[in-house]
């Protein structure tokens, strides 16, 4: 009972509910005049309204600056009074300290609010001493245990339902039913419990298991994207008309499967070029191929190839495509972030989202829909140095993952890219007199740029201008008429560097028609042809590959066609090779066709083969003996004249016609000759 006691202290340092018991009763009528409250108050002989228009506010004021207030309108008053389960008296006030270790004084506080003009408001207030006891008998609060708060889709989790009193323990002298469910806060077909109701026995229930998901799997079902394979479930519990709390709690299902990042490679046409390699170099002999740096200013592929672990196991028939997963690439250069793909796609040609499935046919790998895959424009790596490629695999929130399952979700590499020395080609329109310049085909300059090892800026096509030859003998009868266009064409090339100290040229491509080639050869069906191994002059027609094969020539590269096949250095025709020439590497990357090299899908011959149309990229002996003979910085660069002249040698025919010697021979300087010489 309530004492009229001014200034009293109490602590709340060890009890967290309080049962208060206010002094007096109440009556029908509710009217303060008939004594709700029977304490000395200035308002109980004022006051004679009814209690709905009375404000009831508590306040607790604590030993510091600091105020606790506790504001119940009256219609919250009445609710109490009449709905509390283990109200004793109509007296009796039931409320929860939220800070422990509180002292202070408590205060009650009444307001008429006034309802007719003039009349005034009245407050008055008085501070009471009170008593405050634990509430000990009856169920306090539910609680929900379980057994594992984070499973696997396919594995199971249980909950069980404790009544506890207000003393925290077991309410041993309950029993009763409760009510579960999984709450529409739930992720949609997440699993589902084994009842819906569970019976409580001296304060404990028996297990309820979730399974998941709530469809689940089995071997003859297939897993595509509407399979739930994780989520949130979200399991409510309640006892009706016990007035205690629901409870809920919530179980996180994850992913049964743990993705992956496998590999990460990065490559300009030419599978683990930047690692050591040992491959058939000729029939019978095998050759250990140095890893090679990757070239500046050079269209580059990055492909991540992603893993999959079913770690249940789970069962299932198959797996279809699943859409959930990305992945981002962040390029450094020397430390320095220079380049971002924040969602990754597949495919080459034309690139498209990455679509999850745990195996992949030699089809799809050839389009690269295995990995995710981006092709970098040459921009991005405008500047040597030491570059790091660091990719990493984004969850939705319908593939999440176990936390220790995460870290192998980023992988990254490290790779250098350096300058190289430049290509600088005299190019020219060849045809016989009175006849059109053949056309250039746009796609010759990209082609050369993909399949040979050099910088985009330092290889050079330039002039193109129109050249006519007389296609008649009257040079020199010991000259056919290729000597004589070998002649000429030396001419002009050695013309042009003498008059342009500041941009020498090191070879001369001259594009012609079909007829002028068959012409000078002297025989129909070839694309084109240069002046020998290391030679300074190619013919082609307009075919980039064809192009790209006499330019190959003069670069010391030979034949791999079954005709007359290389037996040596440096890119000998191997045992596995086509009569077309040698089949490139599985899993180079075809940069001009958009596709990945793999036999009977779509097989690739290098270009020094015949030409032809699958004769359409590089092998590694080719790409090797490029660079390092010819493109790498430090490798000497070769012009074909000395700005003071040359000597031209026109050839001899043995007297059975056996041998031809090459109309023209490079001397770095002119040598003196005498009259009589």
């Amino acid at each position: 009972w309530l004492t009229t006691l001014q200034g009293i202290s109490f602590n709340f340092s060890q009890v967290d509910q309080y049962v208060v018991y206010f002094w007096g009763g109440r009556d029908d009528d509710l009217n303060l005049e008939q004594s709700i409250y029977k304490v000395p108050s200035p308002l109980s002989k004022m006051i004679t309204q009814p209690m709905d228009e009375i404000r009831l506010a508590f306040y607790l004021s604590t030993t510091t600056t600091n105020s606790i207030t506790f504001t119940m309108p009256p219609e919250e008053w009445y609710r109490l009074m009449g709905q509390i389960p283990n109200w004793r008296r109509t007296d009796t006030y039931a409320f929860t300290v939220d800070n422990n270790d509180m002292e202070g004084t408590f205060t009650i506080r009444e307001e008429y609010l006034a309802d007719n003009p003039g009349e005034e408001d009245r407050i008055g207030e008085i501070v009471v001493g009170f008593t405050a006891e634990k509430v000990l008998e009856g169920p306090a609060y539910l609680q929900m245990e379980v057994d594992k708060q984070i499973i696997k889709a396919g594995e199971t989790a249980a909950v069980r339902i404790k009544v506890f009193d207000q003393d925290n323990h077991i309410e041993t002298s309950y029993s009763g039913d409760a009510e579960l469910e999984l709450t529409g806060s739930s992720t949609s077909g997440i699993g589902k419990l084994s009842a819906s109701s569970v019976s409580i026995q001296s304060g404990i229930s028996n297990w309820v298991q979730l399974s998941t998901p709530e469809k689940p799997f089995t071997p003859t079902e297939n897993i595509d994207k509407s399979t739930v394979i994780s989520g949130t479930a979200i399991i409510r519990a309640s006892i009706e008309g016990s007035g205690l709390a629901p409870v809920t709690t919530n179980i996180q299902v994850k992913s049964p499967f743990d993705v992956f990042i496998d590999t990460i490679t990065v490559q300009q046409g030419i599978v683990s070029m930047n690692r050591n390699v040992v491959q058939e170099y000729k029939p019978g002999e095998n050759k250990q191929f140095a890893a090679l740096p990757f070239i500046v200013d050079h269209t580059t592929v990055v492909r991540v190839v992603m893993g999959f672990r079913n770690t249940i196991p789970v069962p299932y028939s198959s797996i279809l495509e699943l859409p959930e997963v990305d992945c981002t690439l962040d390029i450094y250069r020397d430390g320095l972030k220079i380049h971002t793909i924040p969602e990754m796609k597949c495919g080459l040609e034309p690139p498209q989202p990455f679509w999850f499935r745990p195996s992949y046919t030699a089809n799809d790998k050839s389009k690269s829909l295995d990995a995710f895959t981006e092709t970098l424009s040459h921009t991005v790596f405008s500047q040597a140095g030491l570059y790091t490629f660091i990719a990493e695999l984004k969850m939705s929130s319908s593939f999440d993952e176990v936390v220790v399952e995460q870290h192998n979700n980023t992988t990254s590499v490290v790779d250098p890219f350096v300058q190289t020395n430049g290509f600088s080609v005299l190019v020219g329109l060849a045809s016989f007199e009175d006849q059109a310049a053949p056309a250039i085909d746009g796609d010759i300059y990209d082609f050369i740029l993909d399949v040979y090892p050099v910088e985009r800026a330092k290889l050079y096509f330039g002039t193109r201008k129109h050249y006519e030859f007389a296609s008649s003998v009257s040079f020199w009868e010991s000259l056919d008429l290729l000597n004589k266009f070998y002649y000429k064409a030396f001419q002009i090339l050695n013309r042009h560097n003498q008059m342009n100290a500041g941009d020498q040229r090191e070879k001369m491509l001259l594009f012609g028609s079909q007829n002028f080639v068959n012409t000078l050869l002297g025989a129909p069906g070839c694309g084109g042809f240069a002046s020998g191994i290391n030679g300074t002059i190619a013919v082609a027609t307009n075919r980039p590959v064809v192009v790209a094969h006499e330019l190959g020539h003069t670069l010391g590269l030979m034949d791999t066609y079954g005709q007359s096949p290389a037996v040596g250095p440096p890119n000998p025709r191997r045992s596995d090779a086509k009569w077309e020439g040698n089949v490139i590497e599985d899993g180079n990357v075809n940069l001009n066709e958009g596709k990945i090299h793999y036999r009977n899908v779509c097989e690739y011959l290098d270009f020094m083969g015949t030409a032809s149309n699958v004769n359409r990229w590089t092998d590694r002996p080719t790409w090797e003996h490029l660079y390092l003979h010819k493109f790498e910085a430090s490798s000497a660069k070769k012009i074909p004249l000395h700005p003071n002249g040359y000597i031209a040698v026109c050839g001899a025919v043995s007297k059975n016609d056996s041998s031809r010697i090459f109309p023209v021979i490079r001397l770095d300087n002119v040598p003196t000759v005498s009259a009589s010489d």
